[in-house]
């Protein structure tokens, strides 16, 4: 996912690669440009062939920089190197996500009404 600046959410926190069960995320952190304290993926990829859909990398994200709530699952494909997601096809996901936040500060617990 990005944020509304238009940047990656993920700060390479190393927290969905390590709580993966099957292995499937590699990240390469990097330094973010402009002197920022922040890090940022260098090389962000998931293997489809090897997750099992598990949304354990969801629920570990601090930053919500995963989703799994696209509608698209991965595509059939003649080639294993097809079925690895590299960054800039991840965010081209990520564009059609279809979830929605529950509330706004401090009364983020009531109900939103449609």
């Amino acid at each position: 996912m990005k944020r509304e600046d238009g940047e990656v959410r993920c700060v390479a926190c190393m927290m969905c690669p390590t709580v993966c069960p099957a292995h499937c995320i590699t990240i390469v952190p990097e330094e973010a440009p402009s002197g920022s304290i922040e890090k940022r993926p260098r090389i962000f990829e998931i293997d489809e062939l090897r997750c099992v859909v598990c949304g354990l990398c969801v629920e570990a994200c601090p930053c919500d920089a995963i989703r799994m709530d696209t509608g698209i699952h991965a595509p059939p494909t003649l080639r294993r190197a097809d079925a690895i997601l590299d960054k800039e096809a991840l965010l081209a996901r990520g564009e059609k996500s279809i979830a929605t936040q529950g509330g706004v500060g401090p009364f983020w617990r009531e109900k939103v009404k449609a």
